[in-house]
């Protein structure tokens, strides 16, 4: 599940501070439990709620200059494609 917030810095502390971040390694080589600037373009977390699912926590400014591809942003096509429309690329 992924949460667009406002003030990414405060979530990750408080995320930090109950040891709720994701010690994996993704996309680029990056730390997931680090705030980064994904190879898309999104500044991220990832993390776990109590019952270890897991979360992605995103800087709600830069959702939409993700990468932009085809007139759409990457969350647009996502949301296309969980709805049941083909994938075209």
């Amino acid at each position: 599940m992924s949460f667009a917030v406002d003030g990414l810095e405060a979530f990750f502390a408080r995320a930090a501070t109950l040891a709720y971040l994701d010690v994996a390694t993704g996309d680029g080589g990056l730390a997931m439990g680090e705030i980064a600037t994904r190879p898309w373009g999104e500044r991220s977390f990832y993390c776990h709620d109590p019952l270890g699912n897991p979360l992605c926590v995103v800087d709600r400014t830069t959702i939409e200059s993700a990468c932009t591809v085809w007139g759409e942003t990457t969350w647009q096509r996502t949301a296309r494609w969980s709805i049941g429309e083909p994938k075209t690329e």
